[in-house]
């Protein structure tokens, strides 16, 4: 009888541990999407242009990072997918969000939900 009770508490546990870690592992962090655009020349040659889902609160470095090929000096841009900036031209990337120019680098930039980001090549005046 006390082996069929200690069974009894045993499947008890293990059954309130399971449900414990199954509440865990369905916790989900918040993702949101941004809609990144690629373009040269103020937006005349459109390059690319990708909805991406990421962890809210990301940089906007990392989101290109794990959705485009980038190369950078020194956390600035420097080439997105094979396209290089040509500083003997003047010629830079450029970052709008939602048609404004941002304000800090893509490292320092966290996009909101729903977020519109532009990547654009283009001389600088």
């Amino acid at each position: 009888m006390k082996k069929k009770g200690l069974f009894t508490a045993l499947v008890m546990i293990v059954l309130i541990l399971s449900a414990c870690s199954f509440a865990e592992s369905t916790k989900k962090t918040p993702s949101i999407a941004v809609t990144i655009q690629v373009t040269q020349n103020e937006g005349k040659e459109k390059l690319e242009t990708k909805k991406v889902q990421a962890k809210k609160g990301m940089t906007l470095y990392q989101m290109l990072q794990d959705n485009f090929k980038i190369a950078d000096d020194k956390g600035m841009i420097t080439s997105i997918n094979g396209v290089s900036q040509d500083e003997k031209a003047g010629r830079y990337w450029f970052i709008e969000i939602n048609g404004k120019f941002a304000t800090k680098g893509a490292k320092e930039t966290k996009p909101k939900n729903g977020d519109k980001v532009s990547f654009d090549l283009h001389e600088a005046n």
